[in-house]
């Protein structure tokens, strides 16, 4: 991984242990320190089954299983 060899951006979003959807994007680049370029701009809606969600706490998990993302909101 890494600058020498970089890999695909991928992430996991899973929800009280089950997962609601697996991101995959091309290698845009643009995190790289020296990049020269911006960034794709991509807007995901994840719609959340109730029967995914406890009473009280709820444990919403981001998993980076490769690349690297960044974000400006999640609500």
């Amino acid at each position: 991984g890494g600058m020498t060899n970089p890999t695909a951006p991928e992430m996991e979003i899973s929800l009280n242990g089950h997962v609601l959807r697996t991101l995959n994007y091309e290698n845009d680049k643009a995190i790289y320190r020296g990049a020269t370029r911006s960034g794709r701009y991509h807007f995901e809606e994840i719609k959340i089954d109730s029967q995914y969600l406890n009473t009280g706490m709820n444990r919403l998990e981001f998993h980076n299983k490769g690349g690297a993302f960044m974000y400006d909101a999640i609500t």
